[in-house]
């Protein structure tokens, strides 16, 4: 005991890393056909997600976008408050989810000037607007962008995050109202987050294990590649405040409860002699 102590004392003093963006999701449309619906670069959680359009537009073609393609679609006519393109995210472990966009609506057949950025949680949440989520497009690429605008904190370690690029009134870039002919183009969608505040991946021997989100506020999770045997939290005194046998390669921590400050997480893996020690924050 007293040697697990003196191991849970030095490991309260270790700093933690610092935060690392990584792309969840990007979708630039490289090849003009199809399978540009899905993202060219994604996470593993996000590489079977695409774009869409929500409320009767055309179908969605690729044609020359900012730098090679750009999806786009017509029929936004009698859109207001209606019509969109959309994507669906998992962000899971992650949290400051950022998302920048580059939109268009020019040329010989005018588009929707007027959008809005917003999110809702799950297929059964409510759409929200984004605070700085305001778009309005013109005929050319730098007009309608959106710059690593922040999403709100409830979206950080979701299952499942619907983003809409909602249309918000019925005119064309011309001010005149839309026609069903009317095109408009979107590209560079990037979905990003940070890693350190939220996820943590781990060795060890040769197996893998992610504990998140790091620090916490409600449920912690730990997942392993092998069979977890037990998982208990300690206090920055050395007391034990949470022992629990588990079973299978995840195990959920309720920290709701606990009070503000900083813990050790102590890990025991089947088939493996020591266990994994991790300093986590209760915020």
């Amino acid at each position: 005991m007293k040697r697990m102590i003196t191991i849970l004392s030095a490991l309260l003093v270790t700093t933690f890393a610092f935060a690392q963006q990584i792309t969840l999701a990007k979708w630039t449309f490289p090849t003009g056909n199809a399978v540009d619906t899905l993202p060219d670069q994604a996470s593993t959680l996000n590489l079977n997600k695409f774009i869409f359009t929500g409320g009767g537009t055309s179908v969605i073609a690729f044609k020359n976008g900012a730098s090679t393609k750009a999806a786009q679609a017509s029929g936004w006519d009698n859109g207001q408050d209606l019509k969109s393109w959309q994507v669906e995210i998992n962000t899971t472990g992650y949290q400051n989810i950022q998302v920048s966009s580059k939109q268009t609506a020019g040329g010989t057949e005018p588009g929707p000037r007027d959008f809005k950025l917003q999110y809702r949680l799950g297929t059964g949440g409510t759409w929200t607007d984004i605070s700085g989520g305001t778009i309005v497009t013109g005929n050319d690429w730098a007009t309608g962008v959106l710059d690593k605008l922040v999403l709100p904190e409830e979206c950080s370690s979701q299952n499942s995050i619907f983003l809409r690029w909602l249309m918000t009134s019925n005119l064309d870039i011309n001010g005149a109202v839309i026609v069903a002919s009317g095109k408009a183009k979107i590209d560079d969608i990037l979905v990003t987050g940070e890693t350190a505040s939220g996820i943590e991946e781990l060795t060890i021997s040769s197996m893998r294990i992610r504990v998140y989100p790091n620090p916490c506020a409600g449920k912690l999770r730990i997942e392993t590649e092998n069979e977890l045997k037990k998982v208990e939290v300690y206090s920055m005194s050395g007391s034990k405040v949470f022992d629990q046998a588990s079973q299978g390669n995840l195990s959920i921590i309720d920290m709701t409860g606990f009070d503000t400050g900083r813990y050790t997480l102590v890990i025991h893996v089947v088939n493996e002699a020591h266990p994994f020690v991790r300093p986590v924050v209760k915020n």
